[in-house]
């Protein structure tokens, strides 16, 4: 393999939600809180770059999506059409494995999942339990 590691779809979402989780798995801490926040938010540090048409920044692996009603997005982009992206404010997690684009540009795909994340109910809400 040239760049990048290989995994099953499950595996990336639970990497997403490792570090939606602030680097915790259940009680147990994994990684540094520190890091998880310090390689997925903006801050002034950090300069935006203009990629498919949108403001983007990149730390440590992830691309962060800034949002204007909320905190950034955050996700990892695999060369071939793969996706690991992470909603914090929708506390929601979406994984893409593919061999191709499907002729939509990183943005396209980004905006799909964004789309999906703000109609999913919050599950820390009392909606979900009358849903569930």
């Amino acid at each position: 393999m040239p760049s990048g590691f290989h995994a099953r779809a499950r595996d990336l979402a639970r990497l997403g939600r490792l570090y939606l989780d602030g680097g915790r798995v259940g009680d147990r801490r994994i990684l540094p809180e520190s890091w998880v926040r310090e390689s997925t938010q903006l801050s002034e540090a950090l300069e935006l770059e203009e990629y498919d048409g949108r403001s983007w920044g990149y730390r440590a692996g992830w691309w962060i999506v800034p949002r204007p009603d909320g905190p950034a997005d955050f996700c990892a982009i695999g060369r071939y059409g793969q996706f690991v992206y992470v909603s914090p404010q929708h506390d929601a997690v979406f994984v893409r494995n593919g061999t191709g684009r499907g002729g939509w540009g990183d943005r396209d795909w980004t905006e799909l999942f964004y789309f999906a994340a703000e109609r999913l109910p919050n599950p820390r809400s009392t909606e979900l339990a009358e849903i569930g």
